[in-house]
C-alpha cells in the first residue's frame, strides 16, 4: 500500500510540473505581474483544481480495491454439493460395473448419470422413495431419458426403464437385491438397453437404462 501512493505522489509530481511552469510563465503581464485577463491566468487555475480532485477520486477508490485483491475469495457451500462426493461416485460406478458383467450391452453413460444423482438428491431432499412423483403422479424417467437422448441423438426413439434402491450398503449388496427383484433383474438383463447411468445420493442409488 504504501508503494502504491509513493507512486502515485511520483506521478503527480511530475504530471503538474509542466502545468505549475506554464501558469508562472503566462499568468504575468510585462511588469511580471499576476495578469487576471490572460487566457492561462484566468482559466488554468480552475482547470488545474477541477483535475487535482477527479486524480484524488480515482487514488481513493482505487487503493482499497487494490488491498482487497489479496484477499481469498469466499467458498460457497453449495458448489461443493453441486455434484456427487467421493463415496457416492464410488457407490455409482461398482454399481454400473456389476450391472455391466450382467448384461455386456450397457455401456456409461455421463447425462443418464447426471439425471440419475438428481433424481436421487431430489427424492432424498423432498422426503419420498418411489417411482412417481407425488406431486405429479407421473415416472419422470421418460423426461430424464429423453434428455440425453435429444443430446446424442436429436428425434430418436428409445426405449427407458429405472431401477432405485435405498440403503447404506455396498454395491455388491444393492446389486443383489435387484437381482434377486423380477422386474429390476429384467431392466439389469434387457438387451435394448446399451446405456446406463448411476447416480447416488445420500443412501438412494438411481439407475437409469435407456436403448436408442
Amino acid at each position: 500500500m504504501k508503494l502504491f501512493e509513493s507512486a502515485i505522489s511520483s506521478f503527480l509530481s511530475a504530471f503538474f510540473a509542466p502545468f505549475a511552469a506554464m501558469k508562472r510563465h503566462f499568468s504575468l503581464n510585462g511588469n511580471g505581474k499576476p495578469d487576471k485577463n490572460s487566457i492561462f491566468g484566468a482559466w488554468l487555475p480552475p482547470c488545474y483544481a477541477v483535475l487535482s480532485g477527479v486524480i484524488a477520486c480515482v487514488w481513493m477508490t482505487a487503493s482499497p480495491g487494490l488491498a482487497q485483491s489479496s484477499r481469498p475469495l469466499p467458498i460457497f457451500p453449495q458448489a461443493a454439493k453441486a455434484g456427487p462426493n467421493a463415496s457416492e461416485r464410488k457407490r455409482a460406478n461398482g454399481l454400473y460395473q456389476l450391472a455391466r458383467r450382467e448384461n455386456r450391452s450397457l455401456r456409461w453413460n455421463g447425462c443418464l448419470a447426471t439425471q440419475a444423482f438428481m433424481r436421487a438428491k431430489r427424492m432424498s431432499s423432498e422426503g419420498y422413495f418411489e417411482h412417481r412423483d407425488p406431486r405429479t403422479g407421473r415416472n419422470p424417467v421418460w423426461k430424464s431419458v429423453s434428455i440425453c437422448v435429444n443430446a446424442e441423438s436429436p428425434g430418436a426413439r428409445a426405449s427407458a426403464a429405472e431401477n432405485l434402491a435405498k440403503g447404506a450398503e455396498t454395491p455388491e449388496v444393492i446389486h443383489k437385491a435387484l437381482m434377486a427383484s423380477p422386474t429390476h433383474r429384467k431392466n439389469i438383463l434387457d438387451r435394448r438397453f446399451n446405456r446406463m447411468g448411476v447416480g447416488c445420493y445420500d443412501e438412494i442409488c438411481v439407475e437409469l437404462f435407456a436403448g436408442f
